[in-house]
């Protein structure tokens, strides 16, 4: 079990991370959600994501002004 949980502000936009994931071994499931934390860090139109048990439950973009 591994989760990355907090938030970031950048340009005024807050940015909420909560990846949680649960595989068959610790190192997968670290490399896994650092993984996805950068992924997802690198979306710049991803407001909110919350993963949990491997899947997506809510991801909220950006939208373009």
């Amino acid at each position: 079990y591994c989760s990355i949980m907090g938030s970031i502000t950048e340009n005024g936009i807050k940015r909420y991370f909560d990846i949680q994931r649960m595989d068959d071994n610790r190192l997968e499931s670290v490399f896994k959600t650092i993984v996805m934390f950068i992924e997802a860090y690198n979306d710049k139109t991803i407001r909110i994501i919350n993963v949990c048990n491997n899947e997506v439950e809510r991801i909220e973009r950006i939208e373009n002004e």
